[in-house]
Order: C-alpha cells, then structure tokens, then sequence
C-alpha cells in the first residue's frame, strides 16, 4: 500500500483532485454531523504522538473560528532546556551582554529596545541546533552551514504573574530583535524557525514553549505522524479544501509529544506514554464540564506475560477517571492470535484494528471485493479481550510538506478515526446535558458497531 500511495500521492494534492480518502463517511461522522449538528464542539482530543505542527492547513482552527490547538507539550522532556541564573555585563553604548555561569553563550541586548524587569531573577539558557533535526529534518535544518546554538533569556512579563522568553531565531547573538513569547496555552504563541527541509522548499518548525521561574521546555514535532492523527481525528478544512474534514472538526487539540528523537521518533522514553495519560487526566479534572479524548496511535511489542506495569498504571489512572476516554491503535504485529501491543490489551482502552473498505481497493487499484475487509498486518487478540473495534486506516490527513506522501495505512490512522467519532457522539451528548461515563461510551461501540463477518479477536465489534 505505501508503494502505491507514493505513486498516487507523491506531491502534495490540490483542491481540484477528488480523494475518498479522509473516510469519514465509513465511520459515519459526516451523516452524524449532518444529522445531529454536534460535530466535536465542546471537547478536547489529546494526541499523544510525535507532536503536532501548528503552522499547517486543517490545524489552525475549528469550524466556528476557535484555535485548533490549544496546548502543545513534550512528555519526554527532550525539549527541557538548562537555566542558569543570568549575568549581565556592561556592552557597547546602549547593549548589555549576557550570559550565565560555566556558559559559553554570550548574547547582547539593546537596552534602549528591551525594557528588563529591574527588581526580578531573570535566566539564560540555549537550544542546540541538532536537537531539534530528525529523520525529516536533517542536520544543520536552517542551512547556514554551521551548527547554531540559539541562546534564550527567561524573565516575567509586565504583569509579574506570567513568565516569558526572547529567544535568538536568527542565531545572529541580538535578543532585542525578538519577540517575547509566553507559554503557548496563554497565547497561542509559538517561535518560528524558518529551516530547510529533505525536498529543499521552505518549511517553519514552530517551538511551543512552557516556560516559568527557571524552567523552560519546548514542544516540537519529529515529522509527520502526529499530524496525520491530529487531521484525521478534528481537522478542519485540510489542505485548505472545503471538502476535507476530520471527523469531529470543531473539536479543539492538545498535543502531547511522547515519542523521543533520541531513539527515532516513534519510540517512547522513560514513562511518556504514562506522563502524557496522567497529564489529560489532571487536565479534566481542571476543566470538569470538559470531555476528554486520549487519541494514542502508538504502542509497544505484543505482550505475552501480562507484566506491563505502563499498562497497569493507565488502567490506575482510567479508573481514578471514569469520563476519560483513551483510544489507541491495535498495532501491527498481525496476523497471529496475541498479536494485541501494549496498551491496546488494557482493560478500558479502546483498541482500535485496520480496515481496509472496498472503496479503497476500487480506488487504488480497479478491483473489486465482497466487502470491507481487516487488513492482514492489524493486530489481533485471542489473548485478550480485544480490539475494541476496526475503523478505516488508509486515508489522506494534513502532513508537513516535508512528507513525501499524503497517504498513510496502519492502525495508527484507524486509531484518530475512532476518537473523532466518539468526540461527535460526546459533543451531542453535552448538549443534551446528559449524563455519561466511559463504560457508556464502550458499551455504543460494542452494541453499535457494524459486523463485518470476521472473529472477535480480529474485528471486535
């Protein structure tokens, strides 16, 4: 399937080439909206994936003008960069230099453009250049020929209460050139950097910050994935086309990136998966009138011996929270009986398998079959009680125009499917002001789903 969808898609689509591939018509999300109105509004779906890009078409905002996404955060604190108390030094005329103890940086500022509060600790760090190229994005990403080292300096905005930072996007040593930009769920902020990408066109990486009193954590993403999920699950106007959704497109985002560059970007590091669980659930206690949306297409090796702590420690926090939902991709390990990953095998996760439609087929390649069909890799129980459900997973979401498909197959895209539909049915459900917990949500799937003629331990419902 991959080979066929670069040959079908190896530039990016245009409005005047029809796709069937945002299927939102097989999970029936557009009827449902067409029927009902309720389209996702009023609920948050977490992304835990690769990180989410804030700058592309179909993620900038919902239907009815709402910021899209709404908070964007690292679990894996990769983005965690080092502060030191900062030390200034008298400059040239109007410049003061800074810098910080056993550090190397040195930065300067224009004291007659950058009013520095007087009487409060500011800090100083750096960003390093690599950190932030990856498998999409190579080495020396902004192409200057050097390895940069953006220097940063942290210190409270006017009202004292919030903290913020000017950091050095042009690695040209002057702050007092930038804009000072606060953590990005008070303003929606981010900081551009204008890099160059594998198809030598330009593209911004765009660094979310989390920044208080001598801390400081930036969210990034490593490549296209969480994107993908993001636009499958609430984009709105993909691509800048009126024609293509997600399935629950007035449903805000937060991105939670767990996966590390450090080890490739679809690999996990030291309990993200858990840190990104636990931080949704604190979030909907925060915000209880709220419904929550874990939408994880992620997930580690078949588990055999039923010793996984992670998964043990999501089941915790699900039960300490009966109106979170969490759905996760199945895997594809498939096709043998146990196949199910981790956390796809926990009890009040909802896993969701591949299903490949035969419009697809017809549409890729002239052929015809009986019906919608689990595709051979999907992960399968027998094991365990699972997967909850099948929904499509090949289709086109928004992707950085450093991908060099549009297309993408796996469970990874059923999974986003599933939560867009079940953001839709929650949406309705809050208008309606009624009553709800997660075993309400499980029982819809279980009792609702269409059968496909297939085992349960391959199709679910």
């Amino acid at each position: 399937l991959s080979v066929v969808a670069l040959m079908l898609f190896g530039s990016p689509i245009t409005a005047d080439e029809p796709t069937p591939f945002v299927d939102n018509y097989t999970t029936r999300a557009n009827a449902f909206i067409e029927s009902t109105g309720h389209d996702g509004t009023g609920v948050v779906i977490f992304i835990l994936d690769t990180g989410v890009d804030l700058a592309l078409p179909g993620l900038r905002e919902c239907r009815d003008g709402r910021p899209k996404v709404i908070d964007a955060r690292d679990m894996t604190e990769e983005g965690t960069v080092e502060l030191a108390r900062a030390v200034f030094t008298a400059g040239r005329g109007s410049e003061i230099e800074v810098t910080a103890d056993d550090s190397d940086v040195v930065a300067s500022i224009d004291t007659t453009r950058v009013m520095l509060p007087a009487d409060s600790l500011c800090y100083f760090g750096f960003l390093e250049e690599t950190k932030i190229s990856h498998a999409d994005i190579p080495d020396d990403p902004n192409g200057n020929g050097r390895e940069d080292r953006f220097a940063l300096l942290v210190y409270p905005d006017e009202s004292g209460d919030e903290w913020g930072l000017l950091f050095d996007t042009d690695a040209d040593g002057h702050l007092e050139d930038e804009v000072f930009t606060r953590s990005f769920h008070l303003d929606r902020s981010a900081i551009a950097l204008s890099l160059r990408d594998t198809l030598e066109t330009p593209v911004y990486t765009l660094l979310a910050p989390t920044v208080g009193e001598g801390e400081l954590s930036f969210h990034w993403t490593l490549g296209g994935h969480g994107s993908h999920v993001a636009g499958t699950a609430a984009g709105y106007r993909l691509y800048d086309r009126d024609d293509l959704n997600g399935n629950a497109p007035n449903a805000q985002i937060i991105s939670l990136k767990i996966g590390s560059g450090e080890f490739g970007a679809h690999w996990t590091n030291d309990g993200s998966i858990v840190k990104g669980v636990r931080f949704a659930a604190e979030w909907s206690v925060e915000h209880p009138e709220t419904p929550c949306v874990i939408s994880m297409s992620y997930g580690g090796t078949p588990i055999y011996d039923f010793q996984d702590q992670g998964v043990a420690d999501i089941q915790e926090i699900l039960d300490e929270h009966p109106r979170l939902i969490m759905v996760t991709s199945a895997g594809n390990e498939g096709p043998g009986l146990g196949s199910m990953g981790s956390p796809a095998h926990g009890r009040d996760v909802i896993a969701a398998g591949n299903l490949i439609t035969k419009e697809i087929v017809s549409a890729l390649w002239s052929s015809e079959v009986e019906g919608d069909q689990p595709l051979y890799e999907s992960c399968r129980g027998g094991v365990t009680d699972n997967p909850t459900c099948m929904a499509p997973g090949f289709h086109v979401s928004t992707v950085p125009s450093y991908e060099r498909t549009e297309a993408w197959q796996g469970t990874s895209m059923a999974c986003p499917q599933v939560s867009g539909v079940i953001s839709c049915w929650l949406s309705a459900i809050i208008a309606e002001d009624l009553e709800w917990f997660r075993e309400d949500v499980l029982h819809a799937i279980r009792s609702g789903s269409r059968d496909i003629g297939y085992p349960w331990f391959t199709q679910g419902a």
